[in-house]
């Protein structure tokens, strides 16, 4: 927050540090209770949130899911946004560098990075399971 002060109770210390009047507390209070920035960061209680569900997959790559991030600072290969896929049964995560936010852009990328990962996972699993036959 700006203004110098961080809510009520920081100014009160702020305040007492230097200086004393009777009132002092509800002065502040009062000050802090009318400053607009102060009433726009601090509104009570957040709401009560609920607990996380789980998603039910059954099996690697079943779903899958990706996030974009930026524009960030330009890399020296002139990549701005970064995508991340994350399969929810494995919690493997896939972080590929983009050069834009196209759509065409990142289902290339999907389809390039994420798809050879599921190929060496099933693969592992394939061979994983074999071993277990054995």
């Amino acid at each position: 927050m700006t203004r110098g002060h961080l809510g009520i109770s920081r100014k009160r210390f702020q305040i007492r540090r230097g200086a004393y009047w009777v009132g002092c507390s509800q002065d502040v209070k009062r000050f802090c209770q009318q400053c607009s920035e102060c009433c726009q960061y601090r509104r009570g209680q957040p709401p009560r949130q609920e607990p996380l569900q789980r998603i039910p997959c059954g099996e690697a790559w079943e779903i899958l899911g990706v996030d974009l991030t930026g524009p960030h600072a330009r890399s020296k290969r002139a990549n701005v946004c970064i995508l991340t896929a994350m399969d929810y049964f494995s919690k493997y995560v896939e972080a590929i560098l983009l050069a834009n936010q196209e759509a065409t852009t990142i289902a290339k990328a999907l389809v390039e990075n994420v798809k050879s990962s599921q190929i060496f996972f099933n693969r592992s699993r394939d061979r994983n399971s074999a071993d277990s036959r054995n």
